[in-house]
């Protein structure tokens, strides 16, 4: 009895050990360069959102009510981004440690569910330990928006934990409730988890080996909240799905069975790993596409007619294949045949099936100890590996760069490079190449030929920059933000009314974007509608009450109108926010 204790106390203290390493090196790989920056998306989650500034009072029933952030619903995630920005601030290296953090923790939850699910340490240590240092799942972790792919995990993960705990014990249904509760949390992080009540049911038939309708109807609620968020994400989604390639109903299968081969192959490959894995041409499906639909089917044939002999074969197929679903190209969406931030909780599936595997075999030879260790050598190797590619993403020129060196033919990478350029490191000459790149590769980017039509204008080339404006307007005549940046040239070549007209078109479909009324005022002064003007100024001013230059321009265009009395109220107010004004005019309202 003694021994057998003893044993035991020295198996979980290794264990223990090794669970530790493990986290340390994870720590080792992600933690975050102090002179990483934020890229692409992060503009839209982090650098641009207003609401992360004003009172969670304010900030969270916007995100809760229809609020769409790159095309995506997931009002939890953004909380969490303003609680950070809050906090800690908009510095990347904190979003990007928070994101490490919640990853170690969901490296644990990993080890758990796995042990809850086979009851074997060696395999639950090895399964979180591919899962904390995979290469593939780099991008979950290194880019910050990505934040909602390690949440969402963090509350799928626990559900999943709570859900098998409350199997096995007495106080089954306040598990349940948690595990219910945690799934709903998942869901408003990010819509991935929609495939959860479905999980629950496989681990059903892997647990207790048989299925009956009572385990059906006794998640209808999950699956009704798989529904109604289901529903909104299509809402949310409904802009962006789509893209320059339709595909046949054909094309679409080939589509899918290959993106599937691709992570499969990924998986024990994880090389020409990129930010953007693009879809094929048409021109591009080859026999390379029908060869990957017999190995996925075929591998999908062999694991269900062996599934009593290798029963965590098919589980771990069926987990990666149910989990990725929802992921996969049924719909155009998005530029990318595949992601690699998709297969984070994915992954576990097939790291389980793989794991098991190598157990039962080294568990029939003399020299099982000997292979333990070695066991050691592929994740050394994953590990290396994936400290290399976090640096790809420590900022936009290594990022695109990268891209661009897997796929020459990147529009989206050059033109993103292009952004950088032109928005975070004021170089316009590194800027206009990339954005003329981007249009040669894609005939349809009317974006770059704004954004080099901005560049002319910043030149004073008002008749080049009026030109790209004007292919951009061919392209696509619907698209507000063509007309807002066709007024900017027009305002530069004196063309005041057709600039106003222009503005007005944009404003008309994005009153939100309230900054561009106190632009349209500027426009009323110049061609001396002060009434206009005035009312545009107090549009804004009720909006942004602490912005002094608008006291400063009404004030001017008060006096213009006759209505010094108002003039000198906003004057006394734009000195008192640190404005000047010139001493005429100061004289002209009786102040000097």
């Amino acid at each position: 009895m003694y021994f057998a204790t003893y044993k035991m106390s020295k198996e979980i203290a290794i264990n223990t050990l090794i669970l530790g390493l493990i986290l340390i090196t994870t720590f080792w790989i992600y933690y975050p360069d102090k002179n990483s920056q934020f890229v692409w998306d992060d503009r839209d989650y982090i650098q641009t959102n207003k609401m992360l500034t004003s009172e969670l009072k304010q900030s969270i029933p916007h995100y809760f009510s229809k609020n769409y952030y790159v095309g995506n619903y997931h009002p939890v995630t953004m909380i969490t981004y303003a609680l950070i920005n809050k906090f800690v601030g908009q510095n990347p290296c904190d979003y990007q440690l928070t994101i490490l953090i919640i990853h170690l923790l969901n490296t644990l939850l990993c080890f758990y569910l796995v042990y809850l699910i086979c009851n074997n340490h060696f395999i639950s240590i090895w399964v979180s330990a591919a899962f904390a240092i995979h290469p593939m799942h780099v991008e979950s972790i290194a880019w910050v928006s990505s934040l909602k792919d390690v949440l969402f995990s963090f509350f799928y993960l626990s559900a999943l934990i709570f859900y098998l705990k409350s199997k096995s014990c007495a106080s089954s249904f306040k598990y349940s409730l948690i595990s219910f509760v945690l799934f709903l949390i998942s869901a408003l992080s990010k819509p991935a988890a929609l495939s959860l009540p479905i999980v629950l049911l496989l681990l059903d038939w892997y647990k207790d080996q048989k299925f009956e309708i009572r385990q059906f109807t006794s998640k209808i609620h999950y699956f009704i909240i798989s529904i109604l968020i289901g529903f909104i994400t299509i809402d949310a989604q409904s802009e962006v799905l789509a893209n320059g390639i339709q595909y046949s109903f054909t094309e679409r299968i080939l589509l899918i069975g290959h993106s599937l081969f691709l992570y499969l192959k990924k998986l024990f490959i994880p090389i020409h790993l990129s930010a953007l894995h693009l879809l094929p041409e048409k021109s591009d499906f080859n026999i390379a596409y029908l060869l990957s639909q017999i190995l996925v089917v075929g591998l999908l044939i062999f694991s269900v007619y062996f599934r009593k002999k290798f029963k965590h074969l098919l589980f771990g197929i069926l987990f990666f294949g149910i989990t990725i679903f929802l992921m996969l190209q049924w719909k155009s969406f998005g530029f990318a045949i595949i992601a690699e931030r998709y297969t984070y909780i994915a992954y576990i599936g097939l790291f389980f099936t793989i794991i098991t595997f190598y157990y039962q075999w080294i568990n029939k030879l003399k020299v099982r100890n000997y292979l333990m260790i070695i066991s050691f050598l592929p994740f050394v190797l994953l590990a290396i590996e994936s400290k290399k590619r976090v640096k790809i993403w420590n900022n936009e020129i290594n990022l695109w760069e990268n891209v661009i060196s897997e796929y020459p033919k990147c529009s989206v990478a050059y033109y993103n490079l292009g952004v950088y350029y032109m928005m975070n490191a004021n170089n316009d000459p590194a800027a206009y190449p990339s954005f003329l790149k981007a249009f040669h590769l894609n005939s349809t980017d009317y974006q770059s030929l704004i954004n080099l039509g901005i560049i002319e204008s910043r030149r004073n080339n008002i008749l080049q920059a009026t030109q790209f404006i004007e292919k951009a307007m061919i392209i696509n005549h619907k698209e507000p933000v063509v007309y807002k940046n066709r007024a900017y040239i027009y305002s530069l070549a004196q063309r005041n009314e057709e600039a106003i007209k222009d503005l007005s078109f944009y404003l008309s479909k994005t009153p939100q974007d309230i900054q561009m009324f106190s632009f349209r005022a500027s426009l009323y002064q110049k061609i001396q509608n002060y009434t206009a003007a005035i009312q545009d100024l107090d549009m804004v001013i009720k909006a942004f009450p602490n912005q002094s230059a608008n006291y400063k321009l009404r004030a001017q265009l008060l006096f213009n109108s006759g209505r010094n009395s108002e003039a000198v109220s906003d004057v006394h107010k734009a000195i008192s926010m640190g404005e000047k004004f010139d001493d005429e005019f100061l004289k002209q309202l009786g102040l000097q």
